[in-house]
């Protein structure tokens, strides 16, 4: 592909509408995808591709199934939404019931922030590992980047939150980048708000709000794909796509909140919560960085 070609195809889908337009736009992404070293990956079109697919993202009357391709083909390319740590725009104010303002991660913590953090040699930083942590990771088991070499490839996409991780790697990961993961209590105040809220969006519970089981698509999707999965502040992904790990022990297990892909609706709940062990693992459990 060339980027007149890129550049013209782009403007042929602008004639079209909802899945037609997202079915074309996913054959020429596909096709982007294997060009990107031809000459497309620093041109003006191909910012326009992302743009595109971004919006197509939450496409009014589009099947879903599409939705979520076009946000696997996203992250393929790049998607402009995800910011790393550093950036202003990773985080979210929003004020607790204490007055106190809590910078809190927009989306769950995602593929290409941790697959940078293994790549990058911060996750053998044993000074970002607290001593139990250390007492796991020296006994050699499994690590992360063990389990994500044999895993398929939809559940490592770069735009979608990382997925089977651990208490104690969710732990190490966020002190690498000076921030934490939320307390129950926290979590609780930032998916409730003011209004007490029984999802991020209000109630009741309905269809199409968030990547939970019902929803049948099988699988984490992009970050922010549920746009009705959000707070009025703007955090996104707390009732599903993945469950995330809590900063709270409670003995010798850790707390969850378990909404995800892979969970019925009562898992969505603010209040819903899991305990298990720090080196538990699951295709559908992430986690959340906030700062204080």
């Amino acid at each position: 592909m060339t980027p007149d070609a890129l550049a013209a195809g782009l403007n042929a889908i602008d004639e079209l509408v909802a899945d037609e337009r997202l079915e074309q736009l996913v054959e020429l992404a596909s096709t982007a995808i294997g060009h990107q070293d031809n000459g497309l990956a620093s041109t003006p079109d191909l910012n326009r591709l992302r743009s595109m697919l971004s919006n197509a993202l939450h496409e009014d009357g589009a099947k879903l199934s599409n939705r979520v391709r076009v946000g696997e083909l996203l992250g393929s390319l790049g998607d402009p939404r995800i910011h790393s740590p550093e950036d202003a725009e990773y985080w979210v104010p929003v004020t607790l019931q204490s007055g106190a303002v809590l910078k809190v991660g927009r989306y769950p913590v995602s593929c290409l922030e941790f697959l940078q953090f293994v790549g990058n040699g911060s996750y053998d930083d044993e000074s970002a590992w607290t001593s139990d942590s250390l007492g796991w990771k020296r006994l050699g088991r499994r690590s992360w980047s063990d389990l994500a070499a044999v895993v398929p490839h939809n559940l490592l996409v770069s735009n979608q939150p990382v997925v089977g991780i651990n208490w104690y790697e969710a732990m190490a990961y966020a002190k690498t980048v000076q921030a934490r993961l939320p307390t129950v209590h926290e979590r609780l105040q930032i998916a409730r708000g003011a209004e007490k809220r029984p999802y991020p969006w209000g109630d009741p519970f309905g269809h199409g709000n968030a990547n939970t089981v019902e929803e049948v698509v099988g699988r984490p999707c992009a970050v922010g794909l549920f746009s009705n999965d959000k707070t009025p502040e703007g955090v996104m992904d707390l009732a599903g796509n993945v469950g995330e790990w809590l900063q709270d022990a409670v003995g010798d297990q850790c707390l969850i909140h378990p909404g995800s892909w892979k969970q019925p609706s009562m898992a969505s709940w603010a209040k819903a919560r899991s305990l298990e062990k720090p080196t538990y693992r699951e295709d559908d459990l992430g986690f959340r960085l906030v700062r204080d």
